[in-house]
């Protein structure tokens, strides 16, 4: 087998593991061989490791699978896999012949999967962050520490630290660090708290005694009011990332200072002698006296390690140093790198093992979890030492894991002792024997530091220092990250027979080659002779990449006393091209990221034939377009996906990948499972995917084809966080540090597949604006929040009904609530949420109390119903309880006698005199109180048992919080004639309290009491039924025939909202009520207009051009649903005038009706007066949309194609046909990819001469369902719409961005307050002129707008299944609505920020009846494409 049994291979991400079989004699032709490996299951097997600690599930090989191997000529087999999953991973060969099956002997060979990220420009800066305080520029810092005062004060029992360095000095030196250096990772010495008195060591103490693995040393940090030293350690984070840097931490992983508080919480955490002492770890015969030791033996004690290198990570570290990490066993460090892993992928995890065994090392590289682990480079001296450690350099680094080469560690004295070219030899030495750039050194050394590293003092840095070897470090550091050597594994391969002192060995990978060539002898030049074989190019000349030296190889080289030399065998004359390499580098990385994401997409076995032409296209396309190929499904192989990515449209971008960026984040973002999210902004960024119960960091990069930074990653169904920031500006310039800003995005993923939706609530659930609300035909309604005895608004009532006998009108608040208490001998207790354990919603509102009495426990259920014909309400009582004597059920309710609309003010009435208004029940009456209400009702409130209690009293300033959001007066006051005692009784167990409004001739006694039956209220079964039930509830009388409520609790019958509402009806099979609907309005037509807002029996108000045409559409669907024929003899017998109707509507529109409705001769457009179109806020008019809205124009060509058809009007024809010409000729905008809104004019001005709204709105989106415009068009129409307008549960009304013109600037003066330049308000809150009327159709989301878009989403990709599915997840935002607001319906708007508060009308039918027709239509169209 290659690779042989037993050894190892270290690899990337993307990479490919390439094993081959040879087989002896003549088995081969019968043979069937196969791969048996746990490759790329890591994910599996973190969680099976964390599972085994957290759950104690027990112990099984997790991950293994077999691959068939193929055959590669008569003797030979061989497997081609993908890695793509970073781990550790073993594999082993076996043969079938027959029923017998032959293994592989020897043991299992191994292969390390280590990130992308890490593949190369690792070179590590040591940061020590006390160095950077008021000592950092001394050569020797020591004596400033121990002065005689110093001294002097210590001898008299004070504590003296010096001042420390702080995480803001560090941070002032990135510039240089990163721009003059070239590092890329900075690595901190540990940033725990050390001991600053009890148990201290040094005059600091030491950062490796930490109190706390997870606190902060606040001496490292700046007092600021604003900022914590958890926040000013992510913001230096923050400040390396913008650098493109990454954050390494020391750790001290295995043991704590003494002053931890640890040892008093947990001292079973910690090791002890058998004599009850704590113990003291050390190495290399010292003990560390100032630490105390953790117990490994403690699972308690893995878990806190885990925990605290997420929270690290969670503040911005990227690695890890685990300082002492051989002294905890491979098992915890398996489980602790799981854990982090599973939710940090790339964590990079760095071995101290340098006090340990090279067994423990290995083993802990291997199976541990770790990728990297210290070299010992640094401490090997001598061409001998050197060669053979070289040599254990190279198999580790290319079997196991990287070594890091440190020149030069805190624990070492310092290089410079011995001289400024022994510095930059053994730095030189460390960097080109380095894998994959792994270099490191400590801060100091660029400038030539004397003074060794204290970790209990704080020594100079010599930071300044003019005679320092900067450019030589930045030499090194260009040379590794812009060389294809030092990225990914290259071979060492050491140079014998040379004199003494000489050190040289060639660095190989593929067909890349450098030569070094160094001489260790400190004084003395050595001559050296290049064997022959050493020189592979044709070419003799080269130019060493480090100080532009001219040599000849192919002669005597003369070596100066510790020189280097370093040569680009590939390249002769050897000079850089950093552009060419870092290039190629970045194709290398490209092609293997792609791989990487191929195997993650499709396995590990994915057919590459053609991998090259796929990787070409993705380069020339860019990512985006891979990911919308991959998302229509899995391709046959590599070339026919490179065809697929070649082929990809906008459209398909848009239906497989879901686009996010920073300036969406003041919306929560909508995708499907099935589309992939992807992140692109134009400078660096980092993110993080936070969901309910892990995290995922992703992982950024440029993408080759635009030089965008990317990120993207599949989500499963549910809400998720994007954490992301980015740099404001691109790159730093001088001392100034780029900025880096933070930013957070709400998300939410549907798969396509409806979920059942629950209407009970625990108390932990129910929120301060949920409600429930019940109707009747009538307009009446209960109208109540679920959070019992509570009050948010003055549209809460118990009953609220509408007096008018035949019609809808305002409704009247009887009874704003019903205070209730349980009443016993030892106390008084509330029915209110505290004792609540359950709210359900059906049949009927109800909740369930708990109380624990001493005589047992007591279940109180307390049900609300309202009639459905009636102005009756009750509030139905049972209880289950055990024998109780004097206890009862005090009902006290609270009434009011206005207007829903207003407010009751006892100061401004007779209070005395409103109290006598309400009379109390005689004997033959009934137990309770009555008031007169009306000149023919009264209102009447009685129970069926118990007792009531004439005791008034009244409740002043009742709060109003929605109606303090929005500006308006928000304290009511009510009053209480008395209250009812209910005795709870065994042998009776229920009691109703019941208000009813009764007429003339109804005995107050006589009025119906009986309760509705729970038949045709049962629990929903789906969100459907839900919507069907919600549906209902708007459906009310208007004389003999029907309407419908625009909303609850305070619109009545709007025509364009019924009209809407009609389309989901009729597609729920509501054909009646619709055709009743169709004839109440028809009755109401005059000259060409219906009315926009009916009150009782006025039609005043006809400021409508919409409605009219919403209404010849619904007689068409009526039409489609009934036949023509038919209705019109329905019509007929109803003495409805329908055809004559339509008839009227089309010429009065075509040549003029009485409110300034006309068609425009010249393009066939009609013209709209201002405030008439659904977008009909005035004073302030903030949307005039005077002139031409394209809305209309839809409608209007609709309306004229049906009546040209059931009229036989040839002249509507023609008029239809040069309206939809200028619909595109006027509206479309080439330039933006939209239509435009409307076409602003004053009247008498033909559209052709109209001016342009350009701003992007939904209302482009009904010329697009109502399929007038071409595909293309109405694709990018979608597309746009979508991208900027589309929330959970609706679409904003504007986009969130600024125009060039304020398109109404002929028509009115914008409204104080309000920028025409950027139209957008994302709150609808405050006062109605001056904030509610500005937003309310600019940037308010609207429920019924999702809905619409679907409709135009399935026009515009016809027959596309992934637009069906797409619009299914979308459409499943409003299962969370349904439980949001009032339960069970959904709201009229939402706020167009985040998190989109519900606002305005709690209940609004055409949100209702949209989504419950848009379902209906998803669902059939998913059934035709199946059917083909």
């Amino acid at each position: 087998m290659e690779p042989s049994p037993g050894t190892g291979t270290l690899l990337y991400v993307g990479d490919i593991l390439q094993v081959r079989l040879n087989l002896e004699g003549d088995e081969a032709s019968a043979a069937s061989a196969f791969l048996r490996t746990d490759l790329n299951t890591s994910p599996e097997k973190h969680q099976h490791v964390i599972e085994r600690v957290e759950q104690d599930v027990p112990p099984f090989s997790a991950g293994w699978h077999d691959v068939p191997m193929k055959k590669a000529g008569k003797n030979a087999f061989e497997i081609n896999l993908i890695a793509y999953q970073p781990g550790y991973y073993e594999f082993k060969t076996f043969v079938k012949v027959g029923d017998a099956t032959h293994w592989q002997s020897g043991e299992n060979a191994s292969v390390t999967v280590h990130p992308l990220k890490w593949r190369g420009r690792n070179s590590i800066y040591c940061a020590f962050p006390r160095q950077f305080g008021p000592y950092k520029n001394l050569e020797q810092a020591a004596d400033r520490l121990e002065t005689d005062e110093v001294l002097g004060l210590e001898d008299n029992d004070f504590t003296v630290i010096p001042p420390s360095g702080k995480l803001s000095d560090l941070s002032e030196v990135l510039p240089f660090l990163f721009n003059e250096l070239g590092i890329r990772i900075i690595h901190l010495l540990p940033m725990q708290e050390t001991p600053t008195h009890y148990a201290r060591m040094g005059r600091y103490g030491s950062p490796y005694a930490a109190r706390d693995l997870r606190n902060i040393n606040q001496a490292y940090c700046s007092f600021q009011t604003d900022g914590t030293p958890d926040l000013q350690f992510r913001e230096f984070c923050a400040r390396v990332h913008a650098f493109g840097g990454e954050v390494f931490l020391d750790l001290a992983v295995n043991h704590l200072g003494w002053h931890t508080d640890l040892l008093n919480s947990h001292p079973d955490w910690f090791v002890r002698k058998p004599d009850g002492k704590f113990v003291s770890p050390g190495a290399w015969d010292v003990t560390w006296e100032d630490l105390v030791e953790l117990n490994f033996e403690q699972k308690a004690v893995w878990k806190y390690l885990a925990e605290s290198l997420l929270l690290w990570c969670e503040r911005g570290v990227d690695g890890f140093r685990c300082d002492a990490g051989y002294k905890i066993p491979t098992h915890v460090w398996q489980y602790v790198t799981a854990k982090v892993q599973q939710i940090f992928p790339d964590t990079l995890f760095l071995l101290e093992g340098l006090g340990g065994s090279w067994e423990a090392t290995e083993q802990i590289l291997k199976t541990g979890g770790m990728q990297w682990a210290y070299s010992e480079l640094f401490q090997q001296q001598g061409t001998e030492t050197l060669y053979s450690y070289l040599e254990h350099l190279d198999m580790t680094c290319s079997e196991i894991g990287i070594l890091a080469n440190y020149a030069e560690t805190h624990d070492n004295n310092r290089l410079a002792l011995k001289g400024k070219e022994h510095v930059q030899q053994r730095l030189a030495l460390s960097a080109l024997s380095s894998t994959a750039g792994a270099f490191g050194f400590t801060n100091g050394v660029e400038w030539l530091a004397t003074e060794k590293i204290d970790v209990h003092g704080s020594s100079g840095l010599h930071w300044g220092n003019p005679d320092n070897i900067v450019p030589w470090i930045r030499r090194l550091n260009d040379l590794l990250q812009c060389h294809p050597i030092f990225h990914g594994v290259a071979r060492i391969i050491p140079i014998g027979q040379l004199p003494p002192d000489v050190l040289a060995f060639f660095r190989r990978r593929g067909d890349e080659s450098l030569l070094v060539v160094m001489n260790l002898h400190p004084k003395e030049s050595r001559d050296v002779v290049l064997p022959a074989e050493a020189l592979e190019a044709e070419e003799s000349e080269f130019q060493c990449l480090l100080t532009g030296k001219e040599v000849d190889l192919g002669e005597q080289l003369e070596l100066a006393p510790q020189s280097v030399l370093c040569f680009d065998l590939k390249q002769a004359g050897g000079r850089l091209s950093p552009e060419e390499t870092t290039n190629g580098i970045r194709q290398e990385e490209e092609a293997l990221r792609l791989r990487g994401l191929i195997g993650e997409l499709w396995g590990e076995t994915f057919d590459l034939d053609g991998f090259d032409r796929l990787l070409d296209a993705v380069r020339d396309r860019g990512w985006k377009f891979f990911l919308a190929a991959a998302s229509k499904g899995r391709p046959e192989n590599a070339a026919r996906m490179a065809e697929e990515v070649r082929n990809i449209a906008e459209v398909d971008i848009f239906l497989g990948v879901s686009e996010w960026n920073f300036s969406r984040a003041d919306r929560v973002h909508v995708m499907s499972t099935a589309q992939f999210l992807y992140l692109e902004e134009e400078v660096p960024f980092r993110a993080e995917l936070v969901f309910p119960d892990h995290a995922l960091d992703l992982y950024t990069f440029q993408d080759f084809n635009n030089g965008h930074y990317v990120a993207f990653a599949r989500v499963p169904e549910g809400p998720l966080t994007i954490e992301q920031s980015q740099l404001e500006r691109s790159t730093a310039t001088g001392d100034e540090a780029p900025r880096w800003v933070q930013t957070h995005g709400q998300a939410i993923a549907f798969d396509s597949e409806p979920q059942p939706v629950s209407l009970c609530f625990r108390p932990g659930e129910i929120q301060p604006d949920h409600h429930f609300l019940l109707s009747n035909d009538s307009g009446s309604y209960t109208f109540l929040p679920i959070s019992p005895r509570t009050v948010t608004s003055k549209y809460d009532a118990f009953l609220a009904a509408n007096f008018h006998p035949t019609a809808p009108d305002e409704r009247v608040v009887l009874i704003k609530r019903v205070r209730m208490w349980l009443f016993t001998p030892m106390g008084t207790y509330p029915l209110s949420q505290e004792y609540l354990s359950e709210f359900r919603r059906w049949p009927w509102p109800t909740w369930i109390y708990e109380y624990r009495l001493p005589e047992g426990a007591l279940r109180i259920q307390e049900q609300v119903r309202l009639s459905p014909e009636e102005h009756v309400a009750w509030s139905i009582l049972s209880w289950d309880a055990p024998v109780l004597s004097d206890v009862a059920l005090i009902l006290r309710p609270d009434v009011e006698l206005r207007s829903h609309h207003r407010e009751t003010k006892a100061f401004l009435l007779n209070e005395a005199e409103f109290a006598g208004q309400y009379q109390k029940l005689n004997d033959k009456q009934g137990i309770g109180f009555q008031r007169q209400v009306s000149d023919e009702l009264w209102m009447v409130v009685h129970v069926n048992s118990g007792e009531f209690h004439s005791e008034p009293e009244w409740s002043y300033n009742i709060r109003h919080p929605h109606e303090a959001s929005r500006g308006q007066e928000s304290v009511c006051d009510a009053f209480s004639p008395g209250y009812f005692s209910i005795p709870l009784d065994t042998l009776k167990n229920s009691a109703a309290l019941v208000c009813a409004v009764v007429g003339p001739g109804q005995a107050h006694h006589g009025f119906r009491s009986s309760f509705p039956g729970d038949g045709e209220f049962a629990e929903p079964q789906n969100v459907q039924h839900i919507l069907a039930r919600a549906c209902t509830q708007f459906l009310v009388r208007r004389d003999q025939l029907r309407t419908v409520l625009a909303g609850f609790p305070w619109f009545l019958d709007w025509g364009r909202d019924t009209f809407i509402a009609a389309r989901g009806y009729l597609a729920e099979g509501f054909v009646n009520e619709v055709r009743d609907l169709v004839f109440a309005f028809a009755r109401l037509e005059r000259e060409g207009t219906l009315p926009n807002a009916l009150s009782a029996e006025s039609d005043a108000n006809r400021d409508t051009s919409d409605a009219p045409l919403w209404f010849i559409r619904v007689v068409e669907e009526l039409c489609d649903e009934m036949g023509w024929e038919k209705l019109l003899a329905e019509a007929g017998k109803s003495d409805v005038p329908l055809e004559g109707c339509v008839r009227s509507i089309c010429d009065h529109y075509l040549h003029g009706t009485p409110n300034g409705i006309y068609c425009d001769p010249e393009s066939g457009l009609v013209y709209s007066p201002p405030h008439f179109t659904w977008m009909d806020t005035n004073y302030p008019a903030a949307t005039p949309r005077e002139g031409y809205p394209i809305e209309i124009q839809a409608l209007w060509i609709r309306a004229l194609q049906f009546a040209s058809r059931i009229l036989g009007r040839s002249d509507f024809a023609e008029v239809a046909g040069r309206a939809s010409k200028s619909l595109v000729q006027l509206f479309w905008m080439d330039g933006v990819g939209h239509f435009a809104d409307c076409l602003p004019a004053r009247t008498g001005t033909s559209a052709v001469h109209a001016g342009r709204d350009e701003s992007l709105r939904p209302n482009q989106l009904y010329a697009v369902a109502l399929e007038l415009i071409d595909i293309e068009r109405a694709q990018k129409s979608v597309i746009q719409t979508g991208r900027n307008l589309l929330i959970p549960s609706g679409l904003r009304t504007v986009a969130n961005r600024p125009l060039s013109a304020w398109p109404w600037v002929d028509h009115a003066e914008p409204p104080n307050g309000f920028d025409p330049m950027n139209p957008y308000a994302g709150r609808y809150e405050g006062d109605e002129d001056t904030s509610r009327k500005l937003s309310y159709h600019n940037g308010t989301v609207w429920a019924q707008l999702l809905p619409l878009w679907v409709d135009a989403l399935l026009f515009a990709f016809p027959n596309d299944v992934r637009a069906v599915r797409l619009g299914q997840s979308f459409m499943r935002t409003y299962e969370e609505e349904l439980r949001r607001g009032c339960v069970g319906q959904i709201s009229e708007i939402f706020d167009g920020d985040a998190p989109h508060t519900s606002r305005g009308c709690a209940a609004q039918a055409w949100a209702v009846t949209e989504v419950l027709r848009v379902n209906r239509r998803l669902s059939t169209a998913l059934q035709e494409i199946r059917l083909g």
